[in-house]
């Protein structure tokens, strides 16, 4: 039996997936080989799994990329919803905030001050468009409104290794690979992404970021277990039966294994197939919203800067590209409230900072240009 894991060897996800294969071996009688298939977004793996004959013997593992492909990448080799079959969900794991280890702040407060003091230098970190580090690295900037450089790499383990060596600044990603890294010093620990802390031994003192001060920022990545469309019943519910057991078995163990999450989240559930399609329909609209606020601020932020010409209109193509013209036109109207009579106001009346009511000058002027350019 072949897992495919949309990412590279070595990553959370990865090491989710290997544990999961070890475990399955024995309800299921068979060897499960992991097939790390990775590349933008997740999206090659997804694919390949999806083009895989369903007879049972093909699996895919995947996070919230399911979610936010649709609305990350216009045109997908395959359909999230339609093409696959829904055995469970796994698992929900934390994310923390970490630094190279030669960063000079020593806490949260610290690293406030040293990023707004390095505006427009800070690197930030990412396992590929649409990966869970993406996202988080984007809610981030959105919390911030502070503008920072993008390096995305296949997969999780390859940003680690740079961060270690100071190639970038920061990242955010999944407790199940920043854990030991952090138990090992090897990297700068500022902060998890939970409502409350965690009580992992490495990670009891990290604060939240919504008690740092960006109110309500909360990501948690799930991972599910996904069958080619078309796989026979008998297949899915021996499958879905085994996954079941093995989650069932590790309820009452210490946290030992990937597929336990570190920290006091909804470290293992089980999902029926016949419900998950519809989570799954709900997580896409709620990742549909993230990725309007990400591209939404992502035009405000390059069109603010001086000198914006081609770069400012290139995003914005990219943009509609992803939602379509009137949808993301509405969209900016929305969120920066762009056409209003409110520019230099905010959506209760609150005086914007400069910077703000800049960005959302900037969105209003994108709103006219949407409405006089043709598309492309």
């Amino acid at each position: 039996m072949t897992l495919v894991v949309p990412y590279a060897a070595g990553g959370p996800t990865d090491r989710v997936a290997r544990d999961l294969a070890e475990a399955l071996r024995k309800p299921l009688g068979v060897s499960v080989v992991v097939d790390n298939a990775a590349g933008a977004g997740s999206t090659i793996g997804t694919a390949k799994a999806a083009r895989a004959t369903p007879d049972g013997y093909t699996l895919l593992l995947n996070h919230i990329s399911m979610s936010t492909m649709p609305t990350m990448y216009r045109k997908l080799a395959f359909n999230v919803v339609n093409d696959f079959e829904y055995l469970g969900i796994i698992n929900d794991v934390p994310m923390t905030l970490i630094a190279k280890p030669s960063m000079a702040a020593n806490n949260y407060k610290e690293l406030s001050t040293w990023i707004n003091q390095n505006k427009g230098k800070i690197n930030l970190g990412n396992a590929g468009q649409g990966s869970a580090s993406h996202l988080c690295g984007l809610m981030f900037q959105s919390a911030l409104q502070i503008d920072m450089t993008p390096v995305p790499y296949k997969g999780t383990a390859p940003a680690i290794t740079d961060l270690i060596g100071g190639q970038i600044d920061l990242l955010c990603d999944q407790t199940t690979n920043t854990t030991s890294q952090i138990e090992g010093k090897k990297v700068k620990a500022y902060a998890v992404t939970t409502t409350k802390r965690l009580t992992t031994p490495a990670l009891k003192d990290l604060p939240t970021l919504a008690e740092s001060g960006l109110k309500d920022f909360n990501v948690t990545i799930w991972h599910g277990l996904y069958a080619p469309k078309g796989t026979p019943a008998a297949a899915i519910d021996k499958l879905a039966g085994a996954l079941h057991q093995v989650l069932q078995q590790l309820q009452p163990q210490p946290a030992a294994l990937a597929l336990r999450a570190h920290g006091d989240v909804e470290q293992v559930r089980f999902v029926h197939p016949q419900h998950r399609h519809k989570v799954t329909q709900q997580v896409v609209a709620r990742h549909e919203q993230l990725a309007f606020v990400a591209c939404g601020q992502g035009v405000g932020e390059v069109a603010a800067r001086p000198g914006v010409g081609i770069g400012a209109e290139f995003h914005v193509q990219q943009c509609i590209e992803v939602f379509g013209r009137e949808l993301f036109k509405a969209h900016l109207q929305r969120v920066f409230r762009c056409g209003d009579g409110r520019r230099s106001h905010g959506a209760h009346g609150a005086v914007v900072p400069a910077a703000a009511w800049a960005r959302r000058a900037s969105a209003l002027c994108w709103v006219s240009w949407l409405g006089e350019r043709p598309s492309r």
